[in-house]
């Protein structure tokens, strides 16, 4: 039922020519996979995935032919596409994704640049509620490459929000950044 229930929102995430339709498929699509990350570590949720079904699905995406390879990739992708069809309503559900997206590429991605150019399709003032979360990230080499125009952007876009973080953990920060 996962397989199908993958292909199903893949299908009309990436086929439809409606971009609410899609948009709503690929957030569903995220949350799925999110649901059934969580199960696959072990956290407690409320729902009708199985640790197993969440190890096959994984299992299933390394050994298939999709453009992503793990639960943690497909949640990835279609978060990031959710929020660039979305970006423009100002109570988009798929804001509310944005933390464990962060989450996810610090920790899943030895090469986080794939989603550079997907996540600057995200309108910016998504990201002003997670500025010190993307500050910490232009620190890690792997994701300097995807967080550094995130940040220059809200910088150049919002500097009042962004200056009271960045003196917060300047004294920290690389010199080479």
């Amino acid at each position: 039922n996962g397989i199908a229930a993958i292909n199903s929102y893949i299908s009309v995430a990436e086929g439809s020519t409606n971009a609410a339709q899609a948009s709503e498929a690929s957030l569903r699509l995220a949350h799925f996979c999110d649901t059934a990350l969580k199960k696959l570590h072990g956290e407690y949720v409320q729902t009708s995935v199985s640790t197993e079904c969440a190890e096959a699905l994984n299992g299933w995406l390394a050994s298939s032919a999709n453009d992503a390879s793990s639960l943690a990739e497909v949640f990835i992708l279609h978060t990031l596409k959710a929020l660039a069809a979305s970006g423009t309503h100002k109570s988009t559900p798929a804001r509310h994704l944005l933390p464990r997206l962060l989450t996810l590429l610090r920790e899943t991605c030895s090469d986080a640049r794939d989603y550079s150019q997907t996540l600057l399709r995200v309108p910016t003032w998504l990201f002003l509620d997670w500025i010190p979360q993307l500050l910490s990230m232009v620190s890690d080499l792997n994701l300097r490459k995807v967080a550094a125009p995130l940040v220059q952007r809200l910088v150049s876009k919002y500097p009042a929000a962004v200056r009271p973080h960045f003196n917060l953990i300047k004294e920290t920060m690389d010199k080479h950044i």
